[in-house]
């Protein structure tokens, strides 16, 4: 498959994270009198320290300043207000460093055992620097207080790898980087799909596992093999995906309720209990569920109720198995009941490439933020799990549903999740929803489903859509945005089409799916809209009538598929300037529809009349030229033309009638330049519509460019008005 670098760029930056860790997290195992330090000269005045693994000891903290001499410093547990002066034992802690240059533990000394310990330098909130594609002020990137997971159990002990070796019908399991003898034990659940990447699919099947029961493994071979207890279903030669672990469930269910009951944040471990790679947390029952608002005083500040990583999205996993439990997703699977504002940060829910787990997931939601106070989330990832679970236009799998209002997200995505990946939804005047950098992509659907209504508009900054897979016509599928239900939408500089598979629509406005509104408007600016496939391409808006018009300025819209269209609207496309279309080989920048228009005011030539048309003659239009007087359609004089100022294009010819012609040949609307026939021309016929969208004719400045059509004898056609853009 071949991959955008704006796309790679961000599952790259997800990679790194699973190898290399966050900037500004560190973590080292200290044995002795090893040191394990942070920068802090550029951040704000607070480290977060946790503390893992056998030892004993005693582990100093110390701060220093310009590279002196370390001095000892305090930490704090926390859920205390007690400081302390030494660490002696596992916990999460914190230190004041205002002012400091680094800040480092040190052995002092560990006898024996090895100490890990995980340093989170925090960050300043993160400042609008104005406009509107600016980052969101409030929205922080560094760990926050409350409750540390560990302290109720979660470990996140399961495992994941790339390099799984499956043989079809066979038991037999190998991995050549899965180290079963120290990673692995005898009755741990384990599955794998055809997924080779995080990534990039929403068509991935399970290789080894079924839905709604569990494969465990039956034997552990040697440090590259294992037998699980189910054969496996296909074949792939060391480059697919395994994972394998214990379900904790009960333990992060235990956590979230204290969280939850005191309005705070729950923080996921970063590692696994060996150190060699991310936390991968098993579950089969719906996560991070709640009852009302949160119970406790907290939710001061910016932060309120929500979970957070302890490192980057990459190095903390919720691992959904394909056991996982519809029936438990009762509002969704994921935070459904949560109303409360929210922060989630630094963590990726991951399906492990089970595209379809199953009937049950049908009209349910994996992931919902309701929100009635703020909600904000940052590097946070939704990825592969149920982006082809669907049954038809109206019962579908919704990976990510925001819904409400005043939600603000940043860095963040999703990836195969729900063959509908993303909806906004609301039930109130709640505010508007922003988001900075979202990604959406690989949904079999639609990427993302604008219907929260007239009182919560979207906007889309710097984001990136597409790997939409579905061969079906918008009204079913197939769409990276579709705006409906009254919305009004907003996208800045995103960029929209991203490696899309099969016949598609960029963005829809008016009607999707089992979708209907009225008056939704979608504005675009600075976008790249694009099918890059070099197939069937349709860049389809102003869906459902003129009153969802899509208002486009300074973007570039591609379509290079010998059949591509760029536009095929039934409503009206604003074109602001700015603009570049561009089609492949006998595709149509413009569609021809009754129902359209498209309208560039101030940089476009015109030309009307009034009344029926002399018969049998080429005749002229008022507006074409200082010499053409007459308003009738009677005027055999051709305008002499409007002078073009500067260099460019012309494209996107469109007349209509007040009343269709005598026969087909009625009609024929042309373009002149310097009195010369053009290629572009179109024919209105018996209809009221004609367009050319497939012709590009060049000017330069002093050019005169003007119109004419000409009639049949007994024409009956009448009110004729042509315009054709400059580009």
């Amino acid at each position: 498959m071949k991959h955008t670098l704006l796309r790679l760029g961000w599952i790259t930056w997800l990679g790194l994270f699973l190898t290399c860790g966050a900037f500004g997290q560190i973590s080292g195992s200290i044995t002795s009198t090893q040191c394990v330090s942070v920068d802090v000269s550029q951040t704000g005045s607070t480290v977060g320290i946790q503390v893992t693994g056998t030892w004993s000891g005693t582990l100093q903290p110390q701060i220093t300043i310009q590279g002196n001499a370390p001095v000892n410093t305090v930490v704090t547990p926390v859920g205390s207000t007690t400081s302390q002066s030494t660490i002696t034992a596992n916990g999460g802690f914190t230190a004041a460093v205002a002012g400091a240059s680094t800040f480092q533990v040190c052995g002092n000394t560990v006898g024996s055992g090895t100490a890990t310990v995980f340093l989170n330098r925090s960050q300043a909130a993160v400042k609008s620097g104005g406009g509107g594609a600016a980052t969101p002020a409030g929205i922080q990137s560094a760990l926050q207080p409350g409750i540390y997971a560990t302290t109720y159990g979660v470990v996140g002990e399961g495992h994941l790898s790339f390099k799984g070796n499956f043989t079809n019908t066979s038991p037999i399991i190998t991995c050549s980087d899965c180290h079963f003898l120290t990673n692995a034990t005898v009755g741990q659940v384990v599955f794998g799909s055809t997924l080779t990447t995080i990534g990039f699919s929403s068509t991935t099947t399970l290789l080894l596992g079924a839905n709604g029961t569990d494969t465990t493994i039956a034997s552990i071979d040697s440090d590259t093999q294992i037998h699980a207890s189910t054969n496996a279903l296909g074949t792939c030669a060391g480059t697919c995906f395994i994972t394998w672990g214990t379900y904790e469930d009960t333990q992060l269910t235990n956590a979230w309720n204290a969280a939850y009951g005191a309005c705070t944040m729950l923080t996921l471990p970063a590692l696994n209990p060996e150190g060699t790679g991310p936390a991968v947390i098993f579950v089969k029952s719906a996560q991070f569920i709640g009852n009302g608002t949160c119970l406790g005083a907290g939710g001061t500040g910016f932060y309120g109720v929500g979970v957070q990583g302890s490192g980057g999205s990459g190095q903390t996993f919720v691992m959904v198995t394909p056991n996982m439990s519809a029936a438990t997703c009762t509002t969704a699977c994921f935070f459904g009941g949560v109303s409360d504002g929210m922060n989630l940060q630094h963590f990726t829910i991951h399906g492990g490439g089970n595209s379809v787990p199953g009937s049950g997931f049908n009209g349910k939601i994996g992931v919902q933020i309701a929100a009635a106070n703020e909600s904000k989330l940052y590097d946070v990832l939704f990825m592969m799990w149920g982006g082809n679970q669907f049954a038809s236009a109206s019962s579908f799998f919704t990976g990510l549903d925001f819904h409400g209002g005043q939600i603000r997200l940043m860095q963040a995505g999703e990836d195969g999740f729900g063959s509908v990946g993303i909806t906004t939804t609301s039930s109130g005047n709640l505010g508007p929803m922003l988001f900075w950098g979202l990604g959406a992509y690989d949904n079999n659907l639609v990427n993302m489903l604008v219907e929260s209504g007239a009182n919560v508009p979207v906007s889309s900054y710097g984001g990136s859509y597409g790997g939409v897979n579905s061969g079906n016509s918008g009204i079913l599928g197939g769409v990276d945005i579709a705006v409906v239900n009254g919305t009004t939408f907003y996208s800045e500089g995103d960029t929209i089409g991203i490696n899309n598979q099969l016949a598609f629509e960029n963005i829809i406005s008016g009607i999707v799916l089992a979708q209907a509104g009225s008056a939704s408007t979608t504005y675009i600016e600075g976008d790249i809209i694009q099918n890059a496939m070099g197939g069937t391409g349709i860049f389809m808006i102003g869906q459902n009538g003129a009153t969802n018009p899509i208002f486009v300025r300074n973007s570039k819209i591609t379509s290079p598929g010998t059949s591509g269209q760029i536009m095929s609207p039934n409503g009206t496309i604003f074109d602001m300037g700015g603009n570049t279309f561009s089609t492949g080989a006998g595709g149509l920048i413009y569609k021809a529809t009754s129902t359209g228009s498209y309208r560039s005011d101030g940089r476009s030539v015109n030309g009307t009349c009034t009344g029926v048309g002399t018969a049998a003659s080429t005749l002229g239009l008022f507006g074409t030229g200082p010499n053409e007087t007459l308003t009738t359609c009677t005027s055999t004089t051709i305008g002499s033309g409007i002078v073009m100022q500067a260099a460019g294009n012309l494209q996107i010819l469109t007349a209509n009638a007040s009343a269709g012609g005598v026969n087909a040949s009625s009609g024929v609307v042309t373009v002149l330049k310097n009195g010369g026939a053009t290629a572009l021309t179109c024919t209105l016929g018996t209809a009221t519509f004609c367009a050319d969208g497939a012709h590009t004719v060049s000017y330069v400045a002093g050019d005169l460019i003007s119109l004419q059509f000409t009639t049949q004898a007994a024409d009956t056609l009448a009110g004729v008005k042509a315009s054709v853009s400059e580009f």
